[in-house]
């Protein structure tokens, strides 16, 4: 597997306008120095980004949903910003999602609904998008481990269900448990769905191993990169068959890919793109195929 090196700050993108099939597309990208972040621009076919359009915290993520982009700052800021594609030097809307709440991700599934993972909360957040107000709270307290959270962190919706990766950190020392965990929530009724209608209480996905870190659903496949314990090597990409309720397991291993795995991206449903931190944490892009 060629590598190709990602040297300097992090850079996380969301696509603006994928368009038709696999032609370019828009990109609007946030960087940090770990201290304060910002955001840039690049139009498809542009070799020139327009950047430091907007301030933002130094943790932050971009997601771009249903038309508009949506800027979340994490530890420390805990809120939401919403963009419009047109105007990114401006926010439309900030809300919070709670102080100290350390929001994660966000899956906007109407116009009217969305859903924020938190990682220093039990209960998944559901908000009102074009205003940021409360209309609800799904408690996941009982998929918590030995310190009470369950660590939810990134989501994808499928259908008429909305999967939320549990990382299961101990809160003090930022350790996974062996095995992370897909907790599975019907986006028409908000109740959590029974995984295991054979086993007492409600049961979510167990993961083939630890520490879950980035979700792509694809051709009803969901497709998760498991970091474990850093430098332990024990994770990899698990490929679960949403149809069946299967899992195949980890598909490549850490082992396989030379280091820790991180952001995951697929082309295809046996193409894709994995961040990897190697032994120096030096972070590299390695492309697998899953034939």
């Amino acid at each position: 597997m060629k590598r190709t090196s990602v040297l300097g700050c992090i850079v996380l993108a969301a696509l603006i306008d994928a368009g038709a099939g696999f032609g370019q597309s828009p990109l609007f990208v946030t960087t940090t120095n770990f201290e304060t972040g910002s955001t840039a621009f690049l139009a498809a076919g542009a070799e020139e980004a327009e950047v430091n359009l907007l301030s933002i915290h130094g943790d932050a993520a971009a997601r771009y949903q249903r038309g508009k982009v949506y800027v979340i700052n994490r530890l420390g800021q805990d809120n939401i910003l919403v963009l419009d594609p047109g105007n990114l030097r401006q926010p439309e809307l900030q809300f919070s999602v709670g102080n100290g709440s350390n929001p994660y991700d966000i899956e906007v599934v109407s116009e009217s609904k969305a859903y924020v993972s938190r990682l220093a909360r039990t209960e998944l957040l559901i908000v009102d998008p074009r205003s940021g107000s409360e209309l609800g709270t799904i408690d996941l307290a009982p998929f918590g481990d030995s310190d009470g959270f369950p660590e939810m962190a990134e989501m994808e919706v499928v259908g008429s269900r909305l999967y939320v990766a549990c990382q299961l950190l101990d809160t003090a020392t930022f350790t996974p448990a062996p095995h992370g965990l897909i907790v599975v929530v019907d986006i028409e009724t908000d109740r959590i769905v029974d995984m295991d209608p054979n086993s007492d209480g409600v049961q979510g996905w167990t993961l083939a191993a630890g520490n879950p870190l980035s979700l792509v659903a694809l051709e009803n496949q969901l497709f998760v990169s498991e970091t474990a314990s850093f430098l332990d090597t024990e994770g990899g990409i698990e490929v679960i068959d949403l149809a069946s309720g299967t899992s195949r397991g980890l598909v490549v291993t850490e082992i396989d890919l030379g280091g820790d795995v991180g952001a995951l991206d697929l082309v295809t449903p046996t193409r894709g793109y994995v961040v990897v931190s190697d032994a120096s944490f030096a972070n590299h892009v390695v492309p697998f195929d899953l034939t």
